[in-house]
């Protein structure tokens, strides 16, 4: 469970409806610290089809 804001918000619950995208592969939510509100959640996204390489590595 992750408290943002004074808010409950549990990763498993966004993972389940942001995994209905047809775009994406799988999903983790996780909370990080936030200096306001204590934590906030983020999603961690593999998509379905690889992107473009944005900088090419040599």
């Amino acid at each position: 469970m992750v408290v943002s804001g004074g808010v409950n918000i549990y990763p498993a619950e966004a993972e389940q409806i942001l995994i209905d995208h047809p775009e994406i592969a799988d999903i983790g939510c996780i909370g990080i610290p936030h200096q306001d509100l204590g934590e906030e959640l983020i999603a961690l996204i593999v998509p379905k089809t690889p992107l473009p390489n944005l900088i090419q590595r040599k």
